[in-house]
């Protein structure tokens, strides 16, 4: 399962660390604002507001 964290927030960006922890680093990708158009979709998308567009699923921290 690979899921990726969108957005920078210090209470999100907390939360996002702690959960990197418990998974291996090539199944956690951080990005800025969006997940890449042409990349393989994550299975797992975390913002800090809300869901993204395209993404197969999202919930907030």
């Amino acid at each position: 399962m690979r899921i990726a964290f969108i957005g920078r927030t210090p209470e999100y960006r907390t939360f996002a660390d702690r959960l990197a922890v418990l998974l291996p680093a090539h199944q956690v990708l951080f990005l800025e604002s969006q997940v890449p158009s042409g990349s393989e979709p994550p299975d797992v998308v975390v913002t800090a507001g809300g869901r993204v567009p395209g993404s197969p699923c999202s919930f907030r921290p």
